[in-house]
């Protein structure tokens, strides 16, 4: 079955109301037209057919999880997921296939990246551009060397600096003073403003 046998409208709707409100033991065959809104003249053999893919959402803790990032942040790739997550690549594989082939994601773009294929992002119905957007960011910076040294960075300078002396301002040179003592393989200026960059986003005001 294809995603283009329903209404995504529909079957995302009743994706949510199974993730916010498990239905365990509570999906009938002999009340699906209750269940499926909008559904009613459809082929009832796909009817069931869409019925187990639910019910292993249902009875899925994994793929309730990934279900739950997409409701959150409405878009991924499956390298945020394996990250944020800390799921296997399989894992997530998986349950991406599984969620696209309810209907609930749909891939809606490509991130290209310096090696090997682009990245897809998937996306629900009600993904905005912005979602779309923010998701290829992520993607970009997880996949930055430098990216990753600097949130590990932001994070320390958070919570063993600023949070300690009840600060929430700090300089762009404390920064590159900082990111200096760590001697990281990289340039301490790209760091210092990436690290800049993320406290920013977490409400810390930056002096230049």
């Amino acid at each position: 079955m294809t995603n283009h046998d329903w209404p995504k409208s529909a079957i995302y709707h009743l994706m949510k109301n199974i993730i916010i409100r498990p239905m365990i033991g509570r999906i009938n065959p002999d009340s699906i037209e209750n269940i499926i809104p909008n559904l009613t003249n459809t082929d009832w053999s796909k009817s069931l057919r869409l019925l187990e893919r639910l019910m292993r959402l249902d009875s899925s803790p994994i793929l309730q999880r990934v279900a739950r990032y997409f409701l959150e942040k409405k878009a991924s790739t499956s390298k945020i997921l394996r990250t944020e997550l800390e799921l296997p690549k399989s894992t997530v594989t998986w349950a991406l296939q599984q969620l696209t082939e309810i209907g609930f994601i749909e891939p809606v773009s490509e991130v290209r990246q310096e090696r090997g294929r682009p990245a897809f992002i998937y996306a629900t119905p009600d993904a905005s551009e912005d979602d779309i957007k923010r998701a290829r960011i992520r993607h970009r910076r997880i996949s930055n060397p430098k990216y990753k040294a600097a949130e590990r960075l932001a994070q320390t300078l958070l919570t063993e600096y600023l949070e300690k002396r009840e600060r929430c301002e700090i300089s762009i040179r404390e920064i590159l003073i900082f990111v200096r003592e760590v001697k990281l393989p990289y340039s301490s200026a790209d760091v210092a403003e990436i690290v800049a960059e993320l406290l920013s986003e977490k409400g810390i005001k930056i002096w230049r």
